[in-house]
């Protein structure tokens, strides 16, 4: 079990026995996670812990202050929408599903999409 940042939950109630942590059911079952531009997040770390995710959106990641966006365990996405990641790099290797991906405004530096076999 582990605790989800509330910044990154948002509106999503993934914790549906509302005890703070996540079971591994409760991963399993969290497959899309959306935050609108009221819902700020200052950091996606502990984001690849939610390996069931397909659809990943977030629509003002102006505040997040990490350098690196690790999406690597989450070999599920199918949808990646990002706007204005301030993050230099991020790392989509192994995401043999994604096939839809958005970057609006990203400050990336580094960006390798070799392992996105379905991108299209």
């Amino acid at each position: 079990m582990f605790r989800l940042d509330t910044g990154i939950q948002g509106e999503n109630n993934f914790d549906t026995d509302g005890d703070g942590f996540l079971t591994k059911d409760e991963i399993s079952a969290a497959k899309q996670l959306e935050l609108t531009q009221d819902q700020p997040v200052t950091s996606l770390r502990g984001i690849e812990l939610l390996t069931s995710l397909q659809i990943l959106t977030i629509m003002d990641a102006s505040d997040v202050v990490d350098e690196e966006v690790n999406l690597i365990k989450n070999r599920d996405l199918q949808s990646l929408t990002l706007k204005n990641l301030g993050a230099t790099y991020l790392n989509l290797l192994n995401q043999p599903q994604l096939q839809y991906l958005t970057l609006d405004g990203a400050a990336l530096q580094t960006l390798d999409l070799s392992e996105a076999v379905s991108l299209g």
